[in-house]
């Protein structure tokens, strides 16, 4: 658990960037994906983490984003006949993979002449595609499962900590009391954690016993 704190007339969006830098350097295992609300939607940044990072920004376009040309409501590409094609890949350099759908490609008049793989740029607009698109199975997963969590859970966490019950005069105040919490919910997946290792490291020691040959 992480968290950054500025003052209140700090813009939201000058926070995530920081943030992610923090957590890079700070963990070893690598940062494919990260979600963000709408509010937070900006090109720059996206193509930023995507370029330099190799870190897909996962959100929802907003109701009046218009997708890129060529492709439906969802920004899914579509081909010549006006089926949708099937997101499979993105490559270092920026495009992105798509292949038709099997069943569409079987009954084409086109099909003896289609390459039956496309790519189109990432970086012609960052939010409906970028480096994983919103409208792949993947980012809809992420969204419909994950999204939805995140409020909830800083409220349970607001709650079962009684966060709400401290009165903030101070950013300083306010980093401590956040570091806190964030070592509290850390300490608490540790424990949750604590029951599994120990039965581990029993069924070990147990097998050991019983091997009496690895005792040397």
């Amino acid at each position: 658990m992480h968290s950054l704190v500025r003052a209140a007339n700090v813009s939201e969006q000058r926070v995530i960037k920081p943030l992610l830098n923090f957590v890079r350097r700070r963990h070893d295992w690598p940062m494919r994906f990260v979600v963000v609300d709408q509010g937070y939607v900006n090109a720059k940044r996206a193509a930023f983490l995507r370029r330099r990072w190799q870190v897909a920004e996962v959100v929802r376009p907003r109701k009046d984003m218009k997708p890129p040309a060529g492709s439906d409501q969802d920004g899914c590409p579509i081909c010549p006949l006006g089926e949708r094609l099937v997101f499979e890949d993105y490559d270092r350099e920026g495009w992105l993979i798509y292949r038709g759908s099997p069943s569409a490609c079987g009954r084409c008049p086109l099909a003896g002449g289609c390459p039956r793989q496309f790519e189109y740029e990432a970086g012609r607009h960052e939010t409906f595609w970028g480096m994983l698109p919103s409208h792949s199975q993947l980012a809809q997963r992420i969204l419909r499962h994950f999204r939805p969590r995140v409020e909830s859970g800083f409220n349970l966490t607001k709650n079962k900590y009684q966060v709400g019950d401290f009165f903030l005069n101070g950013i300083h105040l306010t980093k401590t009391l956040c570091l806190l919490s964030d070592l509290l919910e850390t300490l608490e997946i540790l424990a949750l954690e604590r029951p599994q290792r120990g039965q581990e490291t029993r069924s070990a020691l147990i097998g050991d016993i019983f091997h009496p040959e690895l005792w040397d």
